[in-house]
């Protein structure tokens, strides 16, 4: 059996590609470590289904639909190709942060 660690497994670029450190060629799945204020990706569509578990900090998630404001232990899907994709950015860590759509207008910082 192969097995990772997500907390103490190197990051090569802040990112971890869990399939390919598995010997999966079934599964597409990244970690990423991400500093307050920065982002994973630009804004983008899915082309198969997105999955986005928070395991540490506070994030602000950026869909078709508005803004969600996404704590440690949220989990959410994303549809396919015709539904907007996600950034996750990350927003001040905070443990008191309710989830659900942003309570204002936010700015969001994405890097390309």
């Amino acid at each position: 059996m192969q097995s990772l660690n997500v907390f103490s497994d190197e990051k090569p670029e802040g990112r971890l590609d869990v399939g390919r450190a598995l010997g999966s060629t079934a599964l597409t799945m990244f970690v990423y470590d991400l500093e307050p204020g920065s982002s994973s990706s630009p804004y983008h569509y899915e082309y198969e289904e997105e999955w986005l578990l928070v395991v540490e900090g506070t994030l602000v998630l950026r869909a078709a639909d508005g803004e969600y404001t996404l704590q440690r232990g949220d989990l959410v899907r994303r549809r396919r190709l015709g539904h907007a994709g996600a950034v996750p950015i990350p927003a001040k860590r905070s443990d008191s942060q309710p989830s659900g759509p942003s309570p204002g207008p936010r700015v969001p910082m994405i890097s390309s």
